[in-house]
């Protein structure tokens, strides 16, 4: 089911893995932000597990998707895809 809010939850998860892979672009990057983003992905944060949820993705998934795209080091925004209508 679609809600208003998906889109920002996806923009939040988005930011998350850009911070936690250091890839956040900003000039005055901080690493303790990259840390409280890495910590973030945690399959027992409930705040995490909502955001997850509520746009239709597994956390379980999203962290696995972390991972890969920390091994990798591609563009993960292209590779993160999701059906607006979940």
């Amino acid at each position: 089911m679609y809600i208003p809010e998906t889109q920002l939850y996806i923009e939040v998860i988005s930011q998350a893995m850009r911070d936690a892979l250091g890839m956040s672009g900003d000039q005055g990057y901080n690493p303790y932000v990259k840390a409280q983003a890495i910590a973030w992905f945690d399959k027992d944060n409930p705040n995490f597990n909502f955001i997850c949820t509520t746009v239709g993705l597994s956390p379980a998934y999203v962290i696995k998707l972390l991972k890969k795209f920390g091994t990798e080091k591609k563009n993960f925004v292209r590779n993160f895809k999701i059906n607006p209508t979940n």
